[in-house]
């Protein structure tokens, strides 16, 4: 794959979806020293490969920007609470070296996306290799054993104990593990379903891409039911609610909702798997999760020190120190990354939010309407999720959100110029060999 990826880098931008979603954890995990995954190994060199091919000439955008930001503060908060907490330094760099995942999949997907074609191409790998995330994270609910061989080892026991574990519990119990773990999983499922549904609302009728398109979300969306994780469904039905009430596609919205509906009306199942993790039945009820939330939100700010207003703490050491993780992005933002990540993911929310309202704003170009329409659902659902977890902060979910973010951004340069983008708005966001590139356009 080094000599494919060496040949052809933009490949990269696809194949690293599939090799970081459905890692063999634990069929690999100490097979290399210092437990580094091959897929660690494969996006840093893609990541070189990508900054030698283009003498370092990267987007320099707002999202290369945000994701460079987003990985020092992680690091410096890291390095603040080690001194503050027993953390071992090998801990600290193997957290950071998956933060470094963020930057460097930026990296590779700028050099990827170098005209429309690329951007329609790599959207539409982004989406199948969703869908086999998604099916990997039901077949670990309903055949654990038979693929143990994906899930990560938990701290204190083997991967067998754990699969042991999973199959004493009954199915409708079984949370969709995956080969990203649960929350990673969910997160993931999430944004594909989002941007799946935007391009199937706003796609041509009768096309191969709708269709192709309309299974993606279909599968992305009975995943996101099969984790069974109560906030990324709550934040699903927030964005698709903003899409119903506010989009320029109402009716499909409500076709959607209506097939949705009857689906779900028709698979008993599904019911059952949605009412029992809000009611208790799979061992939580919706008031029980959020009082137990409440209780380690408590915790974290009771014992957080104004030492370490500034920068935090780190999310890797205020595991040791508090013995526990926020449960909020919000509250997580203060507590890792100090004012810094809290001003950071401000700064997030609100150029997403702007990001997308200026291709709102392109009503005859339907492509642009779609990227628009699936940045203002992303921002909205990670606003909701946001208030049960740690997704502002989580490597693998910001790795796949600056991603839409970048992809968003970038079709917005390649589009003809208006009076709100500027010739010399484009010529900035650009790097400089593709200036000439920019003029011809």
């Amino acid at each position: 794959m080094a000599v494919v990826i060496t040949i052809w880098p933009r490949m990269a931008a696809i194949f690293m979806w599939f090799a970081i979603w459905l890692y063999p954890n634990s069929l690999m995990y100490g097979s290399l020293p210092l437990n580094i995954r091959l897929d660690d190994m494969f996006l840093s060199y893609a990541c070189l490969v990508c900054l030698w091919r283009s003498r370092g000439c990267i987007s320099s955008g707002v999202t290369i920007k945000l994701a460079l930001a987003w990985f020092i503060i992680q690091l410096v908060g890291n390095l603040a609470g080690a001194f503050l907490s027993d953390s071992n330094i090998y801990g600290i760099v193997k957290f950071m070296s998956k933060s470094a995942y963020v930057p460097m999949t930026v990296i590779i997907i700028s050099y990827a996306l170098r005209d429309k074609e690329n951007i329609q191409y790599i959207v539409k790998w982004i989406c199948i290799a969703g869908v086999a995330a998604s099916l990997l994270g039901v077949a670990t609910v309903y055949k654990p054993q038979q693929f143990s061989i994906f899930i990560i080892p938990q701290i204190g026991l083997s991967t067998g104990s754990y699969v042991d574990a999973l199959e004493d519990v009954s199915e409708l119990s079984r949370r969709a593990v995956g080969s990203i773990g649960i929350v990673g999983t969910a997160l993931i499922l999430l944004n594909i379903s989002l941007l799946a549904l935007s391009i199937l609302v706003f796609g041509k009728k009768g096309t191969t891409e709708k269709w192709l398109f309309g299974v993606c979300f279909a599968f992305c969306t009975l995943g996101l039911i099969y984790t069974q994780t109560r906030g990324a469904m709550i934040a699903f039905a927030a964005a698709f609610l903003w899409g119903l009430v506010c989009s320029k596609r109402r009716g499909t919205f409500g076709i959607l909702l209506a097939l949705g509906t009857l689906v779900i009306a028709l698979q008993g199942g599904l019911i059952q798997i949605i009412v029992a993790r809000f009611i208790g039945e799979t061992g939580s009820t919706l008031g029980g999760g959020a009082n137990v939330r409440m209780g380690i939100w408590e915790m974290f700010i009771h014992n957080f020190q104004p030492i370490h207003i500034p920068t935090g703490v780190g999310m890797y050491a205020a595991y040791n120190i508090y013995k526990a993780t926020a449960h909020n992005t919000y509250l997580g933002s203060f507590i890792y990354g100090g004012m810094l990540g809290f001003a950071l993911l401000i700064v997030v929310i609100y150029k997403t939010w702007n990001l997308s309202g200026r291709l709102l704003k392109h009503h005859g170009d339907l492509t642009a309407i779609r990227f628009g329409t699936y940045l203002r659902m992303l921002i909205i659902s990670m606003l909701v999720v946001g208030c049960s977890s740690e997704n502002f902060q989580d490597t693998l979910c910001m790795q796949l959100f600056f991603t839409g973010m970048l992809i968003a951004e970038r079709y917005l340069v390649l589009m003809p110029c208006t009076q709100r983008d500027t010739c010399k708005q484009v010529f900035e966001h650009l790097p400089h060999t593709d200036y000439a590139a920019a003029i011809l356009y």
